[in-house]
């Protein structure tokens, strides 16, 4: 590799319509343009959606998540579990699904299932309780990490979604160290950001109130997209998202294509796609890992 100039980087890519949420289908290489470090660089295949995907479902059981402060529709832990079980539903049957939920040092691991197995068996996922204290800690992005260890050889496709109101005080693994372990491996997050809307802000502790968008631009860094869920489904956000709804970011997964592209040896750096041609000019997001590893960093 130090003799060469540059070699082949394969990303994942989802386009859709952020006016109407429609998917771009199908998509070609002559329709990209992609820069890297604002050098254009070539643009070699792309490959149709994986015929089959896992992903795994990261579930933050801890006590900002849980803590049964109140029995009201809007509590973290209704909302979560709706969104989960909307989730779910949203992923085809060829797909296989495990979970990881977590609280302070306690965790619990499925093995990959189909959905509709998940389905069935998410009554005795939800009711996992590591226990009643309502001071169970939150390593995020440890479990994260331990998350992309279950998917062990990565494949295309491999997902990880995090449902979590994204504070983190106890990880040993920063942020910044997972993001670029994830970016190496090629494996999305996408997130079910949960927020306390009802909560007083002076309530907070400064990792719930920073939690939120932290969570949101991390599921953006690796190539992932993000939902805030802080009321219940029957009541949905006036301001709207784009995607608005759980079950409408998973769909998108059926719809990532995978491009190869040359990248320079040696040096990570932060890519850029864009649409040309019939695309070009439309409202029209495109999802990808915002920093690129060569090949010889990977």
């Amino acid at each position: 590799l130090d003799a060469q100039s540059s070699c082949p980087i394969t990303v994942p890519v989802i386009g859709f319509d952020e006016k109407t949420g429609a998917t771009i289908d199908p998509l070609s290489t002559s329709e990209f343009r992609a820069r890297f470090n604002g050098r254009e660089i070539p643009i070699r295949a792309i490959a149709n959606p994986p015929a089959t995907q896992r992903i795994i479902f990261v579930l933050d059981r801890s006590g900002s998540m849980t803590y049964p402060w109140s029995n009201s529709a809007d509590h973290p832990k209704i909302l979560a579990n709706q969104a989960l079980s909307e989730a779910v539903s949203a992923i085809p049957n060829r797909d296989v699904v495990a979970f990881l939920a977590f609280a302070d040092k306690f965790s619990q691991q499925t093995e990959f299932m189909t959905p509709d197995s998940a389905k069935a068996k998410l009554p005795d996922i939800l009711a996992w309780n590591p226990g009643k204290n309502s001071e169970l800690g939150t390593p995020l992005w440890d479990n994260i990490d331990a998350a992309l260890k279950m998917l062990n050889i990565h494949a295309s496709g491999d997902t990880i979604v995090v449902i979590s109101d994204g504070g983190d005080q106890m990880s040993k693994l920063s942020r910044s160290q997972l993001e670029d372990k994830l970016l190496a491996a090629g494996v999305q997050v996408f997130a079910i950001v949960v927020t306390n809307s009802w909560q007083t802000p002076s309530l907070q502790t400064p990792e719930e109130a920073a939690g939120p968008p932290t969570l949101a631009e991390f599921a953006e860094t690796t190539g992932g997209a993000f939902v805030i869920v802080d009321r219940p489904l029957n009541h949905p956000d006036p301001k709207g998202h784009s995607p608005d709804r759980a079950s409408q970011m998973l769909s998108l997964l059926a719809h990532q294509y995978h491009l190869t592209i040359e990248v320079p040896v040696h040096k990570p750096g932060k890519l850029r796609l864009t649409l040309n041609g019939a695309n070009a000019g439309k409202e029209i997001r495109l999802l990808y890992p915002q920093v690129l590893y060569s090949c010889a960093v990977q």
